[in-house]
């Protein structure tokens, strides 16, 4: 036993735009986030933050005892909710409480 194709095309809307072409690969000059000229990317300095901080801090980054999260990560998250620029927040003398 067959069953009758489906008209789909019957519940699109009228006046609809072209579908975007397919995608056929990144342009020469991209410049959309994440696409970093990896020989500009600090992978030791960013090795070494890293390492620092699981040395001080890894044995205790996912506990929240307070249920509010940890003290250093509420400042930045907090710091500026409707700013539209990046903000420098100081961790100077913040406890990991």
């Amino acid at each position: 036993m067959s069953s009758p194709a489906f008209d789909l095309t019957r519940l699109f809307g009228t006046g609809l735009p072209d579908p975007s072409p397919r995608f056929a690969g990144f342009p020469e000059f991209n410049f959309i986030g994440g696409h970093n000229d990896p020989e500009h990317i600090p992978i030791e300095g960013l090795i070494e933050a890293a390492a620092s901080v699981l040395r001080r801090e890894g044995a205790s980054l996912a506990m929240y005892i307070s249920g509010a999260g940890r003290r250093v990560t509420r400042g930045c998250a907090i710091s500026s909710p409707t700013s539209s620029s990046a903000t420098a927040v100081s961790t100077a003398g913040a406890t990991t409480s």
